[in-house]
């Protein structure tokens, strides 16, 4: 019934009523594309790629590690992704914590078990 009402479609009651989806098909895929999955794969691919950084953090010279200092998988980077969800949810409070845990991790990164750090300087 879910993937009816995505393609914009109608559904017919047991009572024989017809029911019209909420949101029209193109409304469905700019959410899907332009709020979930370009932030999404933007933020996975640069933070599990060699740099381990999105464009941002490089230019600041910030980098997110794993707990041992290595580099983040596509799956780690994902759950991190996804997890800033969480963070905000929770009035903000995910990202607060930053300031009040020892290794100033956000709610995000204890989940995902992820360190954010300075790079160390390159002579």
């Amino acid at each position: 019934m879910l993937m009816t009402m995505l393609r914009q479609g109608e559904i017919i009651a047991d009572d024989g009523t017809i029911i019209m989806t909420l949101f029209p098909m193109p409304a469905v895929s700019f959410v899907l594309v332009v709020i979930i999955l370009i932030p999404w794969f933007y933020y996975a691919l640069l933070e599990s790629s060699r740099n381990q950084a999105t464009l941002g953090k490089m230019a600041f010279r910030v980098q997110v590690s794993d707990l041992h200092d290595g580099r983040l998988t596509f799956a780690r980077a994902t759950l991190r992704h996804f997890s800033k969800f969480i963070s905000a949810a929770l009035l903000f409070a995910g990202f607060i914590c930053i300031g009040y845990t020892r290794h100033q991790q956000g709610l995000h990164d204890v989940i995902a078990a992820t360190l954010v750090w300075y790079q160390k300087e390159s002579l």
